[in-house]
């Protein structure tokens, strides 16, 4: 009977200490437990400084094209001097957007990499507690089923639903920056420019052509991040599942 009950102990995660773990299991998981509760931490902390980082860029923008938009409103003497301001804070948000792009675009190329195996592999441990390729006979067995098997696929799909929305909110925020700084020349049309002198108008051209050049975070030197590379990255996980099963 004590051997069927250490034989049902396991480690969170396969690894070497220096003691007897089936003597002293309870250390040893408490160890694992309190790794995986920091590291699970750190990740959030880091995630968020992330986040944070991207979103500033779109705020600032959304602020820029609120500028432009009633730029004009207010008769002034200082439109040429109210315009530079305007200019130089756009060129100061295409600096911070090519430096941040600069600092995390190899580190989203290794996320893209990483978690796209990841979510392939969910999904290949999911599918195959059932050894079914029929998603429908798959949702049967599952409310079918009870025990370890269910307890598998449940720890799988919260993983995967954690994957997923890690991902949307690093791409969401994103897309955000290439949507506002293409939508800045708009905004600058919907102006009183009819109403400037040929010096201001010469200017605002010049920024509404700048601003036809989207902004963009990059994975790598591969490709912008927008919603739609959300997408790619599930059906590339797809077509790796679809690969192991035709066995290629």
């Amino acid at each position: 009977m004590r051997d069927v009950e250490e034989a049902e102990k396991s480690l969170m995660v396969t690894g070497w200490f220096p003691f007897d773990t089936r003597e002293y299991f309870a250390v040893a998981y408490l160890f694992q437990l309190q790794i995986a509760i920091i590291g699970g931490l750190f990740l959030v902390a880091l995630d968020s400084l992330i986040i944070s980082l991207i979103m500033v860029a779109p705020l600032r923008l959304k602020v820029l094209a609120n500028y432009f938009r009633h730029f004009g409103d207010k008769k002034s003497m200082n439109s040429l001097l109210s315009l530079k301001n305007l200019i130089s804070e756009h060129q100061g948000i295409i600096r911070y957007v090519e430096d941040l792009n600069a600092s995390l675009k190899w580190l989203f190329l290794a996320d893209f990499v990483v978690k796209s195996y990841n979510i392939s592999i969910v999904l290949s441990n999911a599918v195959s507690i059932y050894e079914f390729r029929n998603i429908v006979i798959i949702i049967y067995y599952v409310l079918q089923t009870r025990g370890r098997n269910k307890s598998e696929l449940a720890f799988s799909a919260l993983f995967l639903c954690f994957l997923l929305s890690q991902l949307y909110c690093f791409y969401f925020h994103a897309n955000e920056i290439l949507l506002e700084s293409t939508n800045l020349a708009e905004n600058i049309f919907k102006s009183k420019w009819y109403e400037q002198n040929s010096q201001i108008k010469r200017s605002l051209i010049i920024v509404m052509i700048r601003s036809q050049k989207p902004l963009q975070i990059t994975i790598g030197d591969l490709h912008a991040i927008e919603n739609i590379l959300f997408v790619k990255i599930v059906k590339a996980a797809y077509t790796f599942l679809l690969f192991q099963y035709l066995g290629l």
